[in-house]
């Protein structure tokens, strides 16, 4: 994802192509991101909107991205790809920031049992886990479980063998 220019190295030129599928058919064409030079981070920090309102969106409705890298004149290769459903298991639209699962070398797919689906049930991992308190800040239920664990703390015992703080 680096390229070698005059001696420097800089990043690739990427770009995002995204659209809209329900039951394994196109509800708009495919929406391609601005071409942006990228110094130091691939930020694109751009809007995409689509051609269709919410209440005309099925409730299958999955939005895939596939960020491409240009690989010469005329050509391009996939540098990964995810299928995003954009309604969860209550069938309430997903808002806010998500973590996305990106499929390496390969097209989002689109499809009802997408190959590249944006996560994998139960897989978790430290930053998965980071990012879970990270949304509990943001939505305010930081502050009422960091109250819950003032009001009942774990009682701790210190070990001067081995110098730590042993929770029990």
């Amino acid at each position: 994802m680096f390229n070698d220019r005059g001696g420097s190295r800089t990043l690739s030129d990427l770009y995002v192509i995204c659209q809209l599928i329900a039951d394994n058919k196109p509800l708009t064409i495919p929406f391609r991101t601005v071409f942006q030079a990228f110094k130091n981070a691939y930020i694109w920090n751009e809007w995409i909107t689509f051609p269709i309102r919410y209440c005309d969106l099925p409730l299958s409705s999955q939005i895939t991205f596939t960020v491409w890298d240009i690989a010469g004149p005329r050509s391009a290769a996939p540098v990964g790809g995810t299928t995003f459903r954009l309604f969860g298991k209550k069938w309430t639209l997903r808002r806010g920031k998500h973590r996305l699962l990106l499929w390496p070398g390969i097209e989002a797919d689109g499809c009802v049992d997408s190959a590249t689906p944006s996560k994998i049930p139960g897989a978790t991992d430290e930053m998965g886990r980071l990012e879970k308190l990270v949304k509990k800040y943001e939505r305010g239920k930081w502050r009422k479980f960091m109250q819950q664990k003032l009001r009942n703390p774990k009682p701790y015992s210190y070990t001067s063998t081995s110098r730590d703080l042993t929770f029990q």
